[in-house]
């Protein structure tokens, strides 16, 4: 009895469906991975859960399965990967232009999988709600105080770029990518914030947060990402 409470209404599943575990075929970030699975004409055969991060809230951050999956174009099982997938994240590329200079805010923060000689990411700010169901730019705008200290009141200057899979050979996730161009009193306090080294971050957590501001002509001389480079390029091409 137990138990069945516990699955409430549950949710019917087929073949290699049985193998993924309810809270795991709930949450966002399976189904918009498993939609596009079938859209293509492939079928998962299989699934074991490997490991997950599941907050007090019961809100499944993150999770590894390995899968086993029917590619229907190569006629052929594709069973030797794992998939890890996670919430999905907004990215927001702030700039500000001055002439022909354009000026990109960038967050410096430490990162366990950082591996450059620095030993510090370079990252646009962002990130992903700890809860179903928030608005992408809402998402951004928050992600902007809570890592460089701007409140940028009007969501409408969040301008939608696109959503693309950051590391389609590993993860799942996928960013909202919104710009917004910066006015002459929000990149003071931004210049102000990366002369000071003030600290950021998610309060109650471990994040440390910094402001750095790059020019698009300094970003290849900077250990920035390619998915980041990608984003950047994108937005302040457009």
């Amino acid at each position: 009895n137990h138990a069945i409470e516990l699955l409430g209404d549950g949710a019917f599943r087929s073949d290699g469906e049985v193998y993924v575990p309810l809270f795991i075929w709930k949450t966002t970030q399976f189904q918009s991975w498993y939609e596009n699975i079938k859209k293509a004409g492939n079928r998962l055969d299989e699934a074991k859960l490997l490991s997950h991060i599941t907050f007090k809230n019961k809100f499944t951050f993150a999770y590894i399965i390995k899968a086993k999956i029917w590619v229907a174009d190569e006629q052929r099982h594709k069973e030797n990967e794992f998939v890890f997938s996670r919430t999905d994240i907004s990215s927001v590329v702030a700039y500000y232009r001055k002439g022909k200079d354009t000026k990109i805010v960038l967050v410096k923060e430490f990162r366990s999988p950082v591996n450059n000689p620095s030993g510090f990411v370079y990252e646009l700010p962002g990130g992903s709600a700890s809860k179903d169901g928030v608005d992408p730019r809402f998402n951004a705008q928050q992600e902007m105080v809570e890592e460089v200290g701007v409140m940028i009141e009007d969501l409408k200057r969040f301008e939608f770029v696109g959503k693309r899979q950051l590391m389609a050979t590993c993860s799942t996730h996928q960013s909202h990518v919104y710009k917004v161009e910066l006015n002459d009193y929000e990149y003071q306090i931004l210049l102000s914030h990366a002369k000071n080294k003030t600290v950021f971050g998610e309060e109650g957590s471990s994040e440390k947060t910094y402001v750095e501001i790059k020019s698009i002509s300094e970003l290849k001389g900077t250990y920035i990402d390619y998915s980041m480079l990608g984003m950047i390029f994108e937005a302040t091409s457009l």
